[in-house]
């Protein structure tokens, strides 16, 4: 495994394959870079990509503070500047979409494209007493989790892989049950969509539970210049649940924005 150091934990990452255009990975809440593993293991030839754990999360570090959507992009930057990437195409899925839209309008220079995999809408969570009270539970009922884990991908073709998933769920900070709801409640960058000013692609399920599609109507309209790809008979995790659509829809995007070997 490897890590480098940040200024309060060790963040874990991973690099696979070789080329002159690199993929950079943001997983979602509650999650890990394995939730990218259909994706580090399909690499078309050319590309290398490079994913990471998020503070609290799989094999990072857990310290007590910095469970914020601009820090997690700080993070982020922090990887950048030591693996030393100049320029990369962006993915991130659920939390890991309204971070990376974070991170492209804090260092446009470093974002080729941006890729939004059923995402948080650029307008915030949208936080309320109810769904505090279930991101309570998922600390305290690890039958709910295991629950809530499974609705993340319910068209998944692996059990094993939704296992997997929860145990890593079950290893995370508390902070991210507790303070990363409340980061992308606060979050708003519908009024910022038009600084993006790089390729946008959003891919969203269609059955998506987590984040149901109408909640992206209005982060939709704010990209008026994006690619929309809607997959049928798919829930929150389009990587996982219908991994060859997915990764043909990403590679044709990138291929269309890349840099020539």
């Amino acid at each position: 495994m490897s890590f480098l150091r940040l200024k309060d934990f060790d963040m874990h990452y991973t690099v696979r394959g070789h080329g002159s255009n690199t993929l950079l990975l943001v997983h979602g809440n509650v999650a890990s870079l394995r939730w990218w593993d259909p994706v580090l293991t399909g690499l078309p030839p050319g590309l290398r990509a490079v994913a990471m754990d998020l503070r609290g999360c799989g094999d990072s570090g857990h310290p007590d503070v910095g469970y914020s959507i601009d820090q997690f992009a700080e993070d982020i930057h922090g990887l950048v500047l030591q693996l030393n990437l100049q320029e990369f195409h962006l993915v991130g899925h659920s939390m890991g979409g309204l971070i990376s839209a974070y991170y492209t309008l804090q260092h446009p220079e470093r974002v080729r494209t941006l890729t939004l995999v059923d995402s948080v809408p650029m307008d915030g969570l949208g936080l309320d007493d109810a769904k505090r009270a279930m991101f309570e539970l998922l600390i305290k009922d690890r039958e709910v989790l295991r629950q809530a884990i499974g609705a993340c991908m319910q068209y998944s073709p692996s059990s094993g892989f939704a296992e997997q998933a929860f145990v890593d769920a079950s290893r995370c900070a508390v902070n991210i049950y507790r303070d990363n709801p409340e980061t992308m409640s606060d979050t708003n960058l519908m009024g910022r969509m038009q600084e993006i000013g790089k390729p946008v692609m959003l891919i969203h399920g269609r059955e998506d539970l987590i984040i149901p599609l109408e909640q992206m109507a209005a982060t939709i309209e704010a990209l008026p210049e994006a690619r929309i790809h809607i997959i049928e008979r798919c829930g929150h995790s389009p990587q996982i649940e219908k991994p060859a659509e997915f990764m043909a829809l990403l590679w044709d995007f990138l291929q269309k924005h890349s840099v020539a070997d």
